[in-house]
């Protein structure tokens, strides 16, 4: 189903979904707030490739449901979100921030109840002194709940990519898991890039993790593809590519062009 602008200022800013859908939406000039909410056991893709330039989406998923949500920009944004996981509920976020413009996105889900799981991902390319900021975080309450955090970055000609993930599993939350794992390349001495990741532990049954890499290149990959006959310029490329492209594996077939026309832009 794709929603247009005037259905959507028909309806207002409070969506619901009540049965299993695919749904486009563009919130382009629209709204600077919306509201979902999914009933329970229902299951949503939801594809959003244009935002107003502040714009704040809250997410409720309640019990047994799960809205796996593929956003892509292609503007300047400020994106906040807010989501509230209840018991067996599933929330996905996907983010490809590819394009050349500043991002700044806030996350923050609450694993309400037993069992609910979330993750964020995101691929991001910065670049002639673009800055994409993310702070992620997630708020474990309920039993043996699972959030995930990783990020793949690019920055070159300037570029910054900042990113900040917190993970804090709260008292009574036994047997949850927590991953934060954040890797950039720094395509050349201008660039920057920063990531830190948070655990906040106050439950001792339960597993947590961070991990995090920033630096240049490999230049023994970098070597190894020349050895077979590329130019320094297409091993760097092919190597970034590896870095960006899985996330379109989360993405619709338009959603897969979309990522692939914004990297060949970058590059």
């Amino acid at each position: 189903m794709k929603v247009d602008k005037n259905s959507l200022k028909e309806a207002g800013t409070y969506i619901v979904f009540k049965e299993n859908e695919t749904v486009e939406l563009s919130l382009k000039d629209v709204f600077e707030e919306v509201t979902f909410t999914l009933v329970n056991g229902v299951q949503i893709e939801l594809n959003i490739y244009e935002f107003s330039l502040k714009t704040k989406l809250n997410l409720f998923i309640n019990e047994d449901s799960k809205l796996n949500l593929h956003l892509i920009s292609g503007t300047e944004m400020s994106l906040d979100i807010l989501g509230n996981v209840k018991n067996n509920g599933i929330l996905n976020i996907y983010f490809a921030d590819l394009k050349t413009a500043n991002t700044t996105l806030n996350s923050n889900v609450i694993l309400l109840g037993d069992n609910a799981k979330s993750c964020f991902k995101f691929s991001s390319i910065a670049k002639e002194n673009i800055k994409k900021l993310y702070n992620i975080g997630f708020n474990h309450v309920g039993k043996k709940t699972t959030s995930d955090f990783e990020g793949y970055g690019v920055a070159l000609k300037n570029g910054e990519i900042d990113a900040k993930g917190i993970s804090h599993i709260e008292k009574m939350s036994i047997k949850s898991y927590a991953n934060q794992m954040v890797k950039v390349i720094l395509f050349d001495k201008d660039s920057k890039a920063k990531a830190s990741p948070t655990l906040k532990i106050d439950c001792d049954d339960i597993v947590a993790n961070h991990a995090c890499a920033i630096g240049s290149l490999n230049e023994d990959h970098v070597f190894y593809l020349r050895s077979r006959g590329l130019s320094e310029e297409e091993s760097r490329k092919l190597i970034t590519l590896g870095y960006l492209l899985p996330i379109e594996d989360n993405f619709d077939e338009e959603g897969k062009n979309k990522i692939k026309s914004f990297i060949k832009e970058s590059f």
